[in-house]
């Protein structure tokens, strides 16, 4: 009966600390719908520490936007802080990017994308889940 008790107990601690959370890749609309964005986290969920994320923008038309600037800033409302490093961001052509956060730790961020070219400028702002 004790041993049935602990592995009981054990079981509720784990599903009351367990760290679910769904997939934080989003697909959306910048804000004055000039580009569509994907941003796929490695790994999804994001986790405290690097993640990478896969970016791919397109224009209204569906055609790659290729040269374009990304700035981007990790928000955490709730501690009112950003990231300790800059993101990265690597142009891979073809209207991918490879962007890089260091998140401190993990909660809710908020992430803040704004994308320039020679003829347009709009934002992203979109929140991640982030696991420590």
């Amino acid at each position: 009966m004790r041993m049935v008790s602990v592995v009981v107990l054990f079981l509720s601690l784990a599903a009351c600390t367990s760290e679910t959370v769904e997939s934080q890749a989003v697909e959306m609309w910048s804000g004055n719908e000039d580009c569509q964005g994907e941003f796929l986290p490695d790994p999804d969920p994001p986790r405290a520490g690097q993640t990478d994320y896969m970016v791919t923008l397109t224009d209204p038309d569906g055609a790659p936007i290729e040269g374009a600037t990304l700035d981007i800033e990790p928000w955490m409302p709730a501690h009112g802080h950003g990231t300790r490093r800059e993101p990265e961001v690597h142009d891979m052509g073809s209207g991918h990017y490879h962007a890089i956060i260091y998140y401190n730790m993990g909660g809710h961020w908020e992430i803040t994308v704004e994308v320039e070219t020679a003829s347009m400028r709009d934002t992203f702002v979109f929140p991640q889940e982030v696991l420590e």
